[in-house]
């Protein structure tokens, strides 16, 4: 669109320097440029974190299943009922010893917030 433009000046005055002619729509795609490559960091970075926690929550999770595993099987060989079953170690509600050992968290962090 823009050498139309361009040609139509020449023709009108052969004289005229016209030079990097471009459209509002590329120059404000190279203005915006290195914003987009930055937020294109950025979310890879986020995802690749979100897939480390995900795998790593898997992780934890399996290793407190696995270790309930052969507790499961004792009970079955002792002649538990199924019922029985269930009264075993949750592995999620294990997961609340994490947050009461890091209960004293906040209290460190209050210092470095802005609030404070």
């Amino acid at each position: 669109m823009a050498n139309p433009i361009a040609d139509a000046l020449r023709n009108i005055e052969p004289d005229i320097a016209i030079s990097d002619v471009a459209t509002m729509e590329e120059r404000i795609d190279d203005a915006l440029a290195p914003q987009r490559l930055s937020l294109l960091l950025v979310q890879s970075f986020a995802v690749i974190a979100l897939v480390v926690t995900v795998v790593g929550l898997y992780g934890v999770i399996g290793h407190g299943v696995s270790k309930g595993t052969p507790e499961i099987g004792l009970r079955m060989a002792l002649g538990a009922s199924p019922s029985r079953y269930g009264t075993l170690r949750n592995p999620l509600r294990d997961s609340n010893c994490i947050s009461r050992h890091l209960d004293w968290l906040p209290s460190v962090l209050r210092p470095c917030s802005p609030l404070a």
